[in-house]
């Protein structure tokens, strides 16, 4: 698991057993030979589901496959893929989002997500945090669990939103009169109050359910 493989397809390579070509591998595996030949050589995208399918054959993390990064140590083996998006979410400065693309999704050890998160995944989002206006409680470089099954502002909780077309992660409170508080945990920052979402086209992407200050 050298830090020089930075890719998927360069971590799926790896994996091969020693003295299988990778014709072989693919037979084995049950699938065509020009599509493998073609997802280890990055240029066709890989569902979650086949990695997971070449990490239960190989016995390899499929974790350090996805993402470059171990799993830790889990007692039943079951794992949930979240979706990950290609996008920093400023805790400072906007961060433009357009068209953001989808790249290897976040594997979860089933037991620890029910206890941490407990949603359905089908609303569930991993995105990246960048700049300190958040610090302490969102560490740059920190990945976000962001529910996207919410439809409006209501209480004091970290959001994810866009004013203008560039990314946040901010808390937000209601205040009186029907205006927002976006608020920096950073002391650092001021805060901000505005009327409505609509006065800066503002609006809402999701609201933060896990915090991974894992950097």
């Amino acid at each position: 698991m050298g830090e020089s493989l930075k890719s998927v397809a360069d971590r799926l390579k790896s994996v091969i057993p020693e003295g299988v070509t990778q014709d072989q591998f693919a037979d084995e595996l049950g699938y065509p030979v020009s599509s493998f030949k073609r997802w280890l050589s990055g240029s066709q995208d890989l569902k979650a589901s086949i990695v997971a399918k070449i990490a239960k054959e190989t016995g390899s993390d499929l974790n350090w496959i996805l993402n470059g990064v171990p799993s830790v140590d889990v007692a039943g083996g079951e794992l949930v893929l979240i979706r990950r998006f290609d996008i920093e979410a400023s805790a400072g400065a906007g961060a433009v989002i357009n068209g953001e693309p989808q790249i290897a999704p976040v594997a979860f050890e089933r037991d620890w997500f029910q206890e941490h998160v407990g949603l359905s995944t089908e609303n569930l989002s991993v995105i990246t945090s960048r700049g300190d206006s958040m610090f302490p409680t969102i560490r740059p470089g920190a990945l976000l669990i962001v529910d996207h099954g919410i439809e409006e502002f209501h209480g004091d909780e970290i959001y994810a939103f866009t004013i203008d077309g560039d990314l946040y992660v901010k808390r937000i409170q209601k205040i009186l009169g029907g205006g927002l508080l976006i608020q920096s945990d950073n002391e650092a920052y001021i805060d901000q109050e505005i009327e409505s979402p609509e006065s800066v086209n503002m609006k809402l992407i999701g609201i933060i359910k896990f915090i991974g200050n894992w950097v």
